[in-house]
């Protein structure tokens, strides 16, 4: 009688950036990892589809609804030892939160708590592989502080299409391969073409939150400018400055909003 072979286990994974280019992470209540931070993400079950998997396990830990895209980033972990005490596959989803995951996302299953955080200066403490995703994908410092090459370009670096759109045409969530400007929309009023002057910067179309259409004047992270248009009603406007965690600006519910999030809530139900 032969011995069992161990196998390693396979883990999926989502990586999902809001409009400030922070990204979803929490906090794993469980070994291995256990306090560490990491993506959402977990097992696969046998004869579950990795997308599958991502979608259970994101809204299970986290409460969000999410569309699958394109895979990230593979890699893998291995516990200490000779055999090691785990080794795990790790496949991660680049994930978009849909319209009715707008909500503010809540600790559940293996997560104790969630946050949001700059792949480029983390100000929490990640698992390793973590440290390693960021690495390949951001061209962010690697612990202890060499870097590594990515052929995946990060959100300000992604070209500009000289393509145009028709209001119809806009995609409902980002792109990963290029940005769209104000100026390659048909219908875009002077408003949002003047968006970015004051910053100096150009203004590209982010989402749909309902009935909107999302642009963002502004680096990556940052000090930014938002302009929401209704699509139905291109006179209906509303305008957000985000500056850090906080900003100012009035959403179709008519209250004024500090926090960008409730701000978007309010869009997704205006």
């Amino acid at each position: 009688m032969t011995d069992a072979v161990a196998l390693p286990i396979v883990g999926v994974g989502a990586i999902i950036t809001n409009d400030e280019g922070e990204v979803l992470v929490v906090r794993r209540g469980r070994p291995p990892g256990r306090g560490l931070w990491a993506v959402p993400g977990g097992k696969v079950r046998f004869g579950e589809a990795l997308a599958d998997t991502a979608v259970r396990e994101i809204s299970e830990e986290t409460g969000l609804d999410i569309v699958v895209g394109d895979i990230a980033w593979v890699g893998q972990t291995m516990g200490i030892g000779d055999p090691p005490s785990f080794h795990i596959v790790l496949i991660d989803f680049w994930a978009t939160a849909t319209e009715d995951g707008l909500q503010v996302a809540r600790a559940g299953d293996d997560a104790d708590d969630v946050d949001w955080v700059d792949p480029m200066k983390p100000h929490r403490e990640l698992v390793p592989s973590m440290y390693q995703m960021f690495a390949d994908l951001y061209e962010a410092p690697k612990r202890p502080g060499s870097r590594s090459h990515t052929a995946t370009p990060t959100s300000g670096e992604r070209p500009f299409t000289d393509e145009t759109y028709r209001t119809d045409e806009l995609p409902a969530t980002p792109t990963r391969t290029f940005r769209i400007p104000a100026s390659g929309w048909i219908n875009a009023p002077d408003e949002l073409v003047h968006l970015g002057d004051e910053l100096g910067e150009p203004v590209e179309y982010k989402r749909r939150i309902g009935r909107f259409l999302l642009w963002r004047a502004g680096p990556p992270v940052g000090e930014a400018e938002y302009l929401a248009v209704d699509a139905d009603q291109i006179e209906k406007r509303y305008r957000f400055r985000l500056s850090g965690k906080t900003g100012d600006g009035y959403g179709p519910d008519g209250k004024r909003h500090r926090r960008f999030r409730t701000w978007k809530e309010a869009l997704r139900d205006g």
